[in-house]
């Protein structure tokens, strides 16, 4: 939305549910869940990337370092350990 907000959306009726976050001060470009379903990345044209705790709430970490705007994220699970990759619109690629 225009005020930088995310929203959960029940997808059977399309109406927003739940909590409100506010997770950037730029808009959110990416998004991925954990295999889980416990944590939400969001990554951001203010170049950092942000993890969520779903149930809960609030951020778990958030990732700094790009030099430009994060435009992917993606979680991936490896011999039980997750970790986070990201991608920025100069070609950085990052490993959380």
């Amino acid at each position: 939305s225009r005020s930088l907000a995310l929203r959960e959306l029940d997808v059977d009726t399309g109406r927003f549910i739940g909590r409100k976050w506010k997770p950037h001060k730029m808009p959110v470009l990416a998004m991925s869940v954990d295999p889980t379903g416990q944590f939400l990345a969001t990554a951001s044209a203010d170049r950092t990337i942000r993890v969520w705790d779903i149930q809960r709430g609030y951020a778990t970490h958030i990732f700094k370092g790009h030099a430009a705007m994060v435009t992917s994220v993606q979680f991936h699970e490896t011999r039980g350990v997750l970790k986070l990759y990201s991608g920025s619109d100069c070609g950085e690629v990052g490993f959380w």
